[in-house]
């Protein structure tokens, strides 16, 4: 072998005793970081826990607010390790990201190194000419070589390093800044008009009888008009303008958060369950959007609707259902301009997290700013207002309910010592509000209520940390509540076979029977069973009618019975998931964040192995609930909004 082969060789031998140690100080690195990412379960109940689930810290506070439930400075101290550890198990989930393609570049360089090393080797020796180079000097190419490869892999690694270490526990304590910058919000006031300067009634007054209620918005003129809102125009139509929707109607659509009654479940079996975006295969249309927003898509008839919003400004979309084609796209201005500043944006929920409601005359949106407008299908401006911002840790995120010409916005927001909570029943119509119903009991919450048919007439379930409170939908009169719930909430009721499924990861799920009346905590009778092994902190339950289906925010998938409230069989997708599961025909369809959907068999028995079950990939982050109509799915992603259907 000449001067020049044995440089190589050397050089390339060097390469692979490098790049392999490199390999495997990633390796070792990732093994650190995912030994890190997971803890011996506090609670003494065995098994392995996610620190973003449970942590010592964490679980020695809720053992302080157990034996102190009205501690206020307890709870904000658990809201703000919540942030902390949510945003330190997000930050080494990228580290791993990182480290796996730096581990991919470690292995391709030693392979490739390793791959002329053994050509050179297996070359016959054949004499060749003397090479002039020195060996001194051939020596010092292959040091040479290796420093760069050095360099190279360090610099790496110091990115690696570097990008990962505090960058969002960072941002937490930029929001812990902002929070504190923030001036002390002042008590709700009464709903003013789109544009007005100031309040209707001054937020340090209470409202005289004669203005209480009332809403600044005019009602519906019969011809259009003009408001001082940006010019956008106020419209009304015929009769059929105020006819209710039939119950018909409403199930042929998806005119709310998870669908009619909020169940999450499909009235079609034809949608279809195999897709992929990057193949196109059964995708009708895909449309960017540009304004953010975690507010799920609505369906009725041929429009899909949802909201996006950013600091700057929040706009209600209007797509065709057919083609995908952006109709109509409005921004709301209902602050009025003494109003406080825009306070800063969550990322995990954002300023369009309330999904939107139709009656299929109007199409109604809330944003976490308090604004609220109502504009008819052809995008003109039926009515706007706004609520005050909502006091909110993590944004207002409930969305609307709306029944019966009656829109029912659930302002849950402070503390326990503020006492801010309410419930606004307002004409869909007008606008007009009918009642402002008090929650003193309550505090702040991310869940969104429901309306359900009883033998004793409609009900309105709201959650809100502890109660589970249930209304008269017509007046809005208190019927009955149960003490189930414990810290902050967020997966929202169903109502199947005659029972309410409500719960939250703090404390249970419980099954309730609705034909109670004042507080039924104590009553077995109207509590059958309650649960609390692997409840969901973010995700709704669903419920096949036989089964409830259960669905942590770390693709924890865990199925009871209905009856008993027994466990029948669990799975773990090992997804991140935000998005509730949803229900067509005997599948399950779980959309996890990071764009896989599952579709997963109901039944009593375990599917089996995860890479059995079908898999379909959207190529982008999720956290919205997709609506189903006939044919059709509606899949909102962080930045497109597409249609699964059947390609002729």
């Amino acid at each position: 072998m000449n001067e020049q082969r044995e440089t190589i060789d050397r050089v390339c031998g060097h390469v692979v005793r490098l790049a392999g140690a490199f390999s495997l100080a990633v390796v070792g690195v990732l093994a650190l970081v995912t030994l890190r990412s997971w803890v011996v379960n506090p609670a003494g109940a065995g098994g392995w826990t996610s620190p973003v689930l449970e942590s010592r810290q964490m679980g020695e506070l809720k053992a302080s607010l157990a034996g102190d439930p009205k501690n206020e400075d307890i709870k904000r101290q658990i809201r703000r390790l919540d942030l902390v550890q949510r945003a330190e198990h997000f930050r080494r989930e990228a580290m791993v990201v990182r480290g796996a393609w730096l581990l991919l570049a470690g292995l391709a360089v030693a392979v490739a190194a390793a791959h002329v090393l053994m050509t050179l080797r297996k070359s016959p020796h054949l004499p060749g000419k003397k090479s002039e180079e020195s060996p001194l000097a051939g020596a010092a190419r292959g040091r040479w070589a290796v420093g760069v490869l050095m360099v190279a892999l360090g610099a790496g690694g110091g990115l690696l390093a570097v990008t990962s270490a505090g960058q969002l526990p960072g941002e937490f304590q930029e929001l812990l800044t902002a929070e504190k910058a923030l001036p002390t919000q002042p008590a709700a006031a009464a709903p003013v008009a789109a544009g007005q300067t100031r309040p209707a009634v001054p937020a340090t007054q209470p409202p005289s009888p004669a203005t209480q209620g009332a809403v600044a918005t005019k009602p519906v003129a019969p011809t259009a008009t003009k408001p001082a809102n940006g010019g956008q125009e106020t419209v009304v139509r015929g009769p059929e303008w105020t006819t209710l929707p039939t119950a018909e109607e409403i199930a042929r659509n998806w005119p709310r958060f998870r669908g009619p009654g909020g169940s999450g479940v499909s009235a079609f079996t034809n949608v279809p369950l195999e897709w992929d975006v990057k193949s196109g295969k059964n995708i009708a249309w895909r449309t960017p959007i540009e304004l953010s927003g975690t507010s799920s898509p609505i369906v009725w008839g041929d429009r899909v609707f949802l909201t996006g919003g950013v600091k700057e400004k929040r706009v209600v979309y209007c797509l065709d259902l057919a083609a995908g084609k952006i109709l109509w796209e409005k921004a709301v201005q209902a602050r009025p301009a003494d109003a406080p500043p825009v306070e800063p944006e969550m990322e995990d929920t954002g300023y369009a997290a309330p999904t939107p409601v139709t009656d299929g005359r109007r199409v109604y949106a809330l944003f976490a700013t308090g604004e609220l407008a109502c504009f008819d299908f052809e995008g003109r401006l039926v009515w706007a207002q706004w609520l005050g911002t909502p006091k909110n840790d993590y944004m207002h995120a409930t969305s609307l309910e709306l029944h019966k010409g009656r829109l029912f916005v659930q302002l849950d927001q402070g503390h326990f010592e503020e006492k801010k909570a309410k419930l606004l029943i307002i004409d869909a119509v007008t606008g007009k509000t009918l009642r402002t119903v008090p929650r003193p009991t309550v505090e702040q919450s991310w869940t969104s209520p429901i309306t359900i048919s009883t033998p004793t007439g409609d009900q309105l379930i709201t959650l809100a940390n502890p109660w589970v409170i249930a209304y008269n939908s017509a007046d809005g009169s208190e019927l009955w509540r149960a003490e189930v719930l414990e810290g902050d909430g967020a997966p929202s009721p169903i109502f199947t076979n005659g029972l309410v499924i409500a719960g939250n990861t703090a404390s249970k799920m419980a099954a309730i029977k609705p034909d109670g009346k004042g507080n039924i905590t104590k009553d077995d009778q109207r509590i059958p069973w309650a649960i609390e092994d692997n409840i969901p902190d973010i995700c709704s339950p669903l419920s096949d009618g036989k089964r409830v289906y259960l669905l942590t925010s770390d693709g924890f998938l865990t199925v009871w019975s209905l009856a008993n409230g027994e466990k029948a069989w669990e799975l773990d997708t090992e997804q991140a998931v935000s998005a509730s599961p949803s229900l067509v025909g005997d599948k399950l369809v779980l959309l996890a964040r990071k764009g896989a959907c599952f579709i997963i068999p109901t039944g009593d028995q375990a599917p089996g192995d995860l890479k059995a079950l079908r898999r379909n990939e959207l190529g982008e982050e999720t956290v919205a609930c997709p609506a189903f109509v006939d044919g059709r799915i509606v899949i909102r992603t962080r930045k497109h909004v597409l249609c699964v259907a059947a390609k002729q």
